[in-house]
């Protein structure tokens, strides 16, 4: 009778709990998505089953820990993967094997903990608390820069830590919902755990930890894993445990390149490298190269001409356009609205990212800053040119006070060697910038040319809590609450213009032949609202979200007076208007500082006519199509893995 009385007062108050969860999830996540379209009844139907499911599991056994564990998880990926993020980001149909997989990580490591504390709820709280807490981080890194965490952001966390605190982030519903959930879930187990203990003895604990390694070697060395591995596509499906599986099984699987394609690799190499002429020289004089990856640097209109705003914002630039001082071109770049360190690391190499399976500049790639790689810098030091990267913000960002000897530059600057310098916005201003630039560039030793490589910060994200003093930019006729960030950007935009060309009227009184090429690293990670502003609604309605618009940014080549009586812009005349990829935008460069070529540029350079856009999300042959991976010839993949990986 007693036992009897127990199973009652058990099975009620998780009865009880169970009504409450359901109340919430049938009655305000029904509601809400019932309004947006994400989730269907099959889901709320689901819960509802297991909810009574378990009500009838009062047997204090191992099934019970297992199916408790199953159930915990599944909560965990319901509300987290389900719920939060597939809202806020363009997930596609799960599979029902991904699905139970990305379940079946978070059950196990719940049970593995448990095997480890011996209190179950312990257990489930921190697995659950710590999911949560990825999510909740996820979803609000999804806000700032629109792709996900990474396992690769863990190389990098310095970085992410110094930006975090200059972002606004936004609370709405579907975050309130996840925490309420979250709550819930906790309750819930806590009432379960102490209403009636599930007791596991010593033995069977050990019992349950080795089935544990055993499924969890078989996950990982059997072909299931592999079978997962169709596309990136695919897999931007999975919940975030599953998705980081998948990666470190790619690094199990990936050691760079074969011996085969390393083999194949040298043979490209050593027949272009037979046919390069050597009897040609170089040009005895070389003009200084400025190279200025500008951040989030953009020009909207791209987008088409759907805003107005107080003052005209490129109009500085528009200009110089019109006066035919400077060439246009558009580079296609393989990010957006952040890492910024994936268009840095394609133009120094000359690689695309796309062929890179983990993060430039990570401990992957370059362990010290005595191993040097392949980089263009080899071209300019052989040319002649001393080497210099100036970067308007702190040393800890990606690794760079280590990266940059090894890709061969003789000297850095950082924000701590600026001395005193302006801000505009919540970081160094581009003419303070400017100003370092020009100091080292009037400094330089005259009879040696020299390249600097600039990276500026003004137009960094955190658009929200910037203030201006003056010639601040409007979109007319929004209001100026909801639309404060793209105002805050434009207005950054606007002044980077005018820095720009000031910078360039300096350089006009320089006697030196210099030669400038600016560029953005990518586009802003702006609001949907603003961007439904731009494209007249379509931004939301077609998912015009992979669109290459999204991924265009200005490219400008530009010489000052004295380059004039060196040479001129004619040999790349031809590109006028027309698109590329961040890693052919040194040829051009070469090509008009008459800078001979390697047997890689060689071979780059073919690649350049057969697909001048090789990004991480688009690839456009000559003829201006879309292409896929499986189109460009393997051999040239093969030997950007080999200098990637040697």
């Amino acid at each position: 009778m007693d036992r009897v009385l127990n199973m009652t007062a058990f099975g009620i108050r998780l009865l009880m709990v169970g009504i409450i969860a359901l109340i919430l999830d049938v009655g305000l996540g029904f509601w809400y998505n019932r309004k947006t379209g994400k989730i269907g009844l099959k889901w709320h139907i689901a819960l509802f089953v297991i909810y009574f499911t378990l009500c009838s599991l009062v047997k204090y056994n191992i099934a019970c820990l297992v199916i408790t564990c199953v159930f915990s998880a599944f909560l965990d990926y319901y509300v987290i993967d389900q719920f939060l993020l597939k809202n806020n980001r363009r997930y596609l149909k799960y599979g029902y094997l991904r699905m139970w997989l990305g379940i079946t990580v978070i059950a196990v490591m719940e049970l593995g903990l448990y095997c480890l504390l011996g209190d179950l709820f312990l257990a489930i709280a921190i697995i659950s608390t710590v999911y949560y807490l990825i999510g909740i981080i996820d979803y609000l890194v999804v806000q700032v820069r629109g792709a996900d965490i990474e396992a690769t952001d863990l190389q990098v966390l310095p970085t992410a830590i110094a930006v975090a605190g200059r972002y606004h982030y936004s609370i709405n519903a579907e975050l309130i919902l996840s925490v309420i959930a979250g709550i819930t879930h906790m309750i819930m187990f806590r009432q379960m755990m102490y209403s009636s203990k599930i007791i596991i003895s010593g033995t069977d604990r050990i019992v349950i930890g080795l089935v544990l390694i055993f499924i969890i070697a078989g996950i990982y060395f059997s072909p299931l894993l592999h079978m997962l591995r169709i596309s990136e596509e695919e897999q931007s499906g999975d919940s975030l445990l599953l998705h980081w599986l998948l990666y470190w099984y790619e690094i199990r699987l990936d050691k760079g390149i074969t011996e085969q394609e390393k083999n194949r690799a040298e043979i490209i190499i050593k027949n272009e490298t037979e046919l390069l002429d050597t009897s040609a020289s170089q040009s005895a004089r070389k003009p200084n190269i400025l190279v200025i990856m500008n951040e989030s640097f953009s020009d909207l209109r791209n987008w088409g001409d759907h805003i107005t705003t107080n003052f005209p914002i490129y109009d500085a630039l528009d200009v110089k356009l019109k006066r035919s001082e400077i060439m246009e071109m558009k580079a296609v770049s393989s990010v957006w609205g952040g890492r910024t360190v994936c268009s840095e690391a394609e133009f120094l190499t000359g690689i695309p990212s796309r062929f890179a399976n983990r993060l430039p500049y990570s401990s992957f790639y370059i362990k010290n800053e005595h191993q040097q790689k392949k980089s263009i810098l080899s071209g300019l030091k052989t040319a002649g040119y001393t080497t210099m990267a100036l970067h308007s913000y702190k040393t800890d960002m990606y690794r760079r006070p280590i990266v940059y000897p090894a890709l061969g530059f003789e000297q850095m600057c950082f924000i701590d060697s600026f001395g005193k310098y302006e801000t505009y916005g919540n970081f160094c201003s581009d003419r303070s910038h400017y100003k370092k630039s020009w100091e080292m560039l009037s400094n330089k030793c005259s009879n040696q040319p020299q390249f600097q490589f600039n990276i500026t910060m003004q137009n960094h994200g955190g658009y929200s809590d910037q203030i201006f003093n003056s010639d601040v930019v409007r979109l007319k006729n929004r209001d100026e609450i909801r639309f404060k960030e793209a105002n805050n950007y434009l207005t950054l935009v606007a002044e980077s213009s005018r820095a720009i060309c000031e910078y360039m009227d300096i350089l006009d009184s320089f006697d030196e032949p210099t030669l400038m090429v600016f560029f953005g690293d990518h586009q802003p990670k702006l609001p949907i609202e603003f961007m439904d502003v731009l494209t007249e609604g379509k931004y939301s309605q077609e998912n015009l979200k992979d669109s290459i618009l999204q991924y265009i940014v200005p490219l400008y080549f530009w010489g000052n007076k004295a380059f004039h009586t060196y040479g001129d812009l004619r040999g790349i005349k031809n590109r006028q208007g027309t698109m590329i990829s961040f890693n052919y935008i040194p040829l051009l460069l070469f090509d008009i500082c008459g800078i001979k070529d390697d047997a890689f540029r060689r071979i780059s350079r073919k690649m350049l006519e057969s697909y001048p856009v090789i990004t991480q999300n688009h690839i456009i042959d000559g003829s201006g199509n879309f292409a896929s991976l499986s189109d460009i010839d393997t051999g040239y993949q093969n030997v950007c893995k080999y200098y990637l990986y040697t």
